[in-house]
């Protein structure tokens, strides 16, 4: 059960690590579609997000993941689980001139259901969920008027847990963990309102580090507020 609690980290690291209103002038409106691929020794996951952007301030996101454990011999073979982790950001303090610091929090919910030979089997559901909160401090650098380079260093609380249903006793384990992490960054901006982006993340926790790499594109399609 241990294994499994340090792998959901791969889960929260690409939410924790990648903002789009970072990118985002306040005022403006934006739409970000991508995809995300995590990993440490224990796990793997690809995954897909789709976020709303609000202000500038706002992030409103869903990403959805498919994890796949590293066999270790002598365990269930084939286990894998499906991950579905909406998630809201707001950035409290954005980097201006006299102040080059941004700050932004965070929230997320994670839903996992599992799958195997084992439990199938068995017909045993295996099911987990976790709640995490989060904060980050980032700088942004406009390397050109095409390219900007945000790094970015935070760190995160969740707390959940397992549960094994289908047997004459369900068994149940709650779980909680923290994870520093760091990530860089980087926006090219494009004709039509388009910003492409890549994250490159690293996640360290107690027990485990885990990486992650999320490429996105962003459309902004309206600008209300312009400072």
């Amino acid at each position: 059960m241990k294994k499994l609690i340090f792998v959901l980290i791969i889960i929260f690291l690409p939410q924790i690590t990648f903002s789009q209103s970072a990118f985002l002038e306040t005022g403006e409106n934006g739409i970000m579609t991508g995809i995300i691929y995590s990993l440490n020794k224990d796990a793997k996951s690809p995954g897909f997000f789709l976020s709303f952007s609000s202000y500038g301030i706002f992030d409103f996101g869903l990403g959805i993941s498919k994890i796949y454990f590293e066999e270790d011999e002598g365990e269930d073979e084939n286990l894998n689980a499906t991950s579905f982790t909406p998630y809201f950001t707001s950035h409290i303090i954005k980097p201006q001139e006299n102040i080059p610091i941004g700050l932004a929090i965070g929230f997320s919910y994670s839903s996992e259901n599992y799958s195997s030979d084992l439990l199938e089997e068995y017909n045993l559901e295996m099911k987990s969920n976790a709640f995490g909160i989060g904060g980050m401090l980032y700088n942004l650098f406009e390397i050109s008027n095409e390219i900007v380079v945000i790094p970015n260093l935070g760190v995160s609380f969740f707390d959940g847990s397992f549960k094994i249903s289908g047997i004459e006793d369900s068994i149940s384990e709650d779980f909680d963990e923290t994870i520093f992490s760091f990530s860089l960054d980087f926006g090219v901006k494009h004709e039509h309102n388009m910003i492409s982006l890549l994250s490159i993340g690293i996640g360290i926790s107690e027990e485990i580090t885990t990486y992650s790499l999320s490429i996105g594109f962003v459309g902004i399609f309206e600008n209300q507020i312009k400072k």
